[in-house]
């Protein structure tokens, strides 16, 4: 109320989680909703839904259901841990700001922590998310992108924390096949927060890990063909943060030395996504070249494809041998187009050696970033897998795939600006090169 003091108000947001309204009124908004998901399920047409979620429909209150949920994950409930259960003096709530994490404390497990309550907003979201309310479909889908966050004791055991990951991951992977462009930031969001907060041997562990990491895989690789063939920024946000999601799963295996069989288990997804991202990148380079125009040239924020490169860099070492060598082939084949072009004094058209150094240059870039980490001022970091690959080679007495793949950088390095100066194109192969352990 006007002229009551901020400690007055404050301390009866602390009393109405404390005194038990606020998970109360989130009871009373899920029973609601299960009701009405009842009601919706019945429906023959998505004509009928979008009528009875209409203003003049009997479930038009459902939005002011969803805004509760909604505001009750958004509670400050990081003060929430004294004995006593009351929130401390810092907790303003409802928050306007949706956390990477919600801590709401063992107090609400019984809510929180059941399958009924994911089963219930996923299923009020597939049946709303085609609706012509377009405000009450992305409602639902950010209480999905909440409930996702949730961590620390509100999970009773390990088992139960198990049941809600494997549980999360096949609802929102079961919305995959049906998706809109406009859900996939939120997808991807809702498997990144999973993903960050449960950790990559959690997620090796659930019961369906092997249909989640496929189904996963399916949507990395259908999102990279989209973002090639499309303008639109939203699909590269929910691919970067799916290419994080994969390369934090990577990195994380691979500090666990005492379980290599996961980091194994892994290696076929995370050699597949690889692929699919060398194969997008020779596809844009062929659509920069087409497309160029530099009346009209366009540069995506440069942090943001080195955060992008350093996360397939990450993803490419769980099979990080298998990697190095395609990346010296498809190398080596465009490299030894132009050296004809030098040698053999082959025709070339201007198109034709635009793509071949466009595509060296992403193939390049890549491989800075496999056989490389950001350096430390002029020290450059070699990964521990780069030292494993190579010491893998001498022991089989077979060629050193980095060293194979060093030394023809190299040889592109002398060939390709040679190339670029005879036909009058330019070139900006040795930026990356910069990154790798020989230069300088």
């Amino acid at each position: 109320m006007v002229g009551l003091s901020w400690e007055f108000h404050n301390q009866c947001q602390q009393r109405f989680h404390a005194e038990g309204h606020l998970k109360m009124l989130f009871r009373l908004a899920l029973s609601l909703l299960g009701g009405a998901l009842e009601t919706l399920r019945a429906q023959s047409s998505q004509e009928a839904i979008d009528q009875l979620l209409s203003e003049a429909g009997t479930l038009s209150w459902l939005g002011t259901c969803v805004a509760v949920v909604n505001q009750t994950l958004s509670w400050d409930f990081s003060d929430a841990s004294t004995s006593s259960g009351v929130v401390g003096l810092s907790s303003l709530a409802p928050s306007t700001a949706r956390a990477d994490v919600i801590l709401p404390g063992k107090g609400w497990s019984d809510v929180l922590v059941q399958q009924t309550t994911l089963d219930l907003l996923y299923g009020v979201y597939s049946l709303c998310r085609f609706s012509r309310d377009d405000a009450l479909a992305h409602a639902c889908r950010q209480s999905l992108v909440d409930i996702s966050a949730i961590k620390g004791d509100v999970f009773p055991d390990q088992a139960a924390r198990s049941a809600f990951l494997d549980h999360s991951l096949l609802c929102v992977l079961a919305l995959v096949p049906s998706v809109r462009e406009h859900e996939y930031v939120d997808l991807a969001l809702i498997i990144l927060r999973l993903m960050s907060n449960f950790q990559a041997k959690a997620v090796m562990s659930v019961p369906r890990a092997q249909a989640h990491l496929e189904a996963l895989g399916g949507l990395t690789c259908s999102l990279m063909e989209l973002s090639s063939s499309s303008d639109e920024p939203s699909l590269r946000e929910a691919l970067d943060s799916l290419l994080e999601v994969w390369s934090t799963m990577a990195v994380d295996l691979q500090m666990r030395e005492e379980e290599p069989g996961m980091l194994e288990a892994l290696a076929p997804y995370t050699a597949k996504i690889f692929r699919a991202y060398i194969d997008k990148s020779l596809r844009d380079a062929v659509r920069e070249v087409e497309e160029w125009d530099a009346a009209d040239e366009e540069h995506e924020d440069k942090s943001v494809g080195e955060e992008r490169l350093a996360s397939l860099g990450c993803i490419a070492r769980a099979m990080l041998g298998d990697g190095l060598t395609l990346l010296s082939q498809l190398i080596r084949e465009r490299t030894e187009a132009l050296r004809g072009v030098l040698v053999e004094g082959r025709r070339l058209n201007d198109k034709e050696a635009g793509v071949a150094l466009e595509q060296l240059h992403s193939l390049v870039s890549i491989s800075a970033r496999c056989i490389a980490d950001e350096a430390e001022g002029e020290l450059p970091m070699v990964p521990d897998a780069c030292a494993q690959v190579s010491a893998l080679a001498a022991a089989r007495a077979v060629d050193d795939p980095v060293v194979v793949l060093t030394n023809q950088v190299v040889e592109t390095i002398k060939v390709a600006p040679r190339v670029a100066s005879c036909l009058h194109l330019g070139i900006l192969l040795l930026c990356p090169c910069q990154q790798l352990p020989f230069s300088g």
